[in-house]
């Protein structure tokens, strides 16, 4: 396996491959990824999320290609997106005996303030619930838990929120968001919002291949015709007709009464404009901002048939 260390970026992938049988898995990936970043790695089905998470955790050998988890290579966690543990361990006992698989020391104090940290409080170091009596959510709780063990600076997360109710999904994507600028966190999903509320960078696979990569705001920009949101105290029909006669109007999309998103072909000269005919008219704004696209609008145009 062709593998260097960086010494000025955490996770570095440079024309990886990977291959079962004629079938490409992952087609020459290339990213970049700065310490304590928080990155999603997003896709469709078969995209080659799970093959890049496991290629860089050691568990598959690419076909070609290199990659670096600096500086050292050392102190990775990762979580599978189906994880299986041990079904007559209770949960304390599966934290501690993956302690001291990986020569942690570990405490009843520790493990009792792990099992709080994932949400799992009531499941002490004295608890005598099995695994095998976890509910699919408990056990993918109990698996970040696990990877969490010992602080490893880079944590490769495959799918972390998956089963887990609006409430736990909350709860453990808070936890990566409080590991910024201390860990590397790499996570796939299939939830753009999940990324959007705690990502400050993206890479968007498909067919193996990266086909979008960079900065959250940057992602937004990409394609999306320039606009702006314009709440108003109440339905002003005349504004949005007056408007619609500027040469760089593009379109309006109504929502709730007084709502508007009005896209523009020229940014600056409509924000011009705008504000000119807003004090003109003396219109009663609640709200003026630029709009900017969702990643899954960004997402579904660069999926699009091509």
């Amino acid at each position: 396996m062709a593998r260097w260390y960086s010494t000025v970026f955490a996770v570095s992938v440079r024309s990886l491959a990977k291959n079962y049988g004629s079938k490409p898995a992952l087609a020459g990936v290339d990213l970049e990824i700065a310490p304590g970043a928080i990155f999603g790695l997003v896709g469709p089905n078969g995209a080659g999320k799970t093959t890049l998470l496991s290629i860089l955790a050691g568990l598959k050998a690419p076909t070609s290609g290199t990659f670096s988890l600096g500086p050292d290579g050392t102190g990775i966690g990762f979580m599978p997106d189906t994880p299986t543990y041990y079904p007559w361990l209770t949960g304390p006992e599966l934290l501690d005996y993956a302690a001291r698989l990986r020569s942690i020391k570990i405490d009843d104090s520790e493990i009792s303030w792990r099992m709080a940290q994932v949400g799992l409080s009531q499941v002490g170091p004295g608890d005598q619930t099995k695994i095998g009596d976890y509910s699919r959510g408990m056990r993918q709780r109990l698996a970040m838990a696990a990877t969490l063990l010992g602080d490893p600076p880079v944590l490769l997360l495959d799918e972390p929120c998956s089963a887990l109710d609006p409430a736990g999904r909350v709860e453990v994507l808070d936890i990566i968001s409080s590991l910024a600028g201390r860990a590397t966190v790499i996570f796939s999903t299939h939830l753009l919002s999940d990324v959007e509320r705690v990502c400050d960078s993206v890479a968007m696979l498909d067919r193996g291949r990266v086909i979008m990569a960079g900065p959250i705001e940057a992602i937004r920009q990409y394609g999306a015709a320039p606009g702006f949101r314009l709440a108003l105290d109440f339905d002003d029909q005349g504004l949005i007709a007056e408007i619609s006669r500027y040469p760089w109007f593009a379109g309006v999309v109504a929502g709730k009464p007084g709502y508007y998103t009005v896209t523009v072909t020229d940014f600056e000269t409509a924000r011009r404009d705008l504000l000119q005919l807003i004090v003109t008219r003396s219109v009663p704004l609640i709200e003026f901002a630029r709009a900017d696209p969702s990643l899954e609008e960004v997402f579904l145009k660069v999926l699009a048939p091509r």
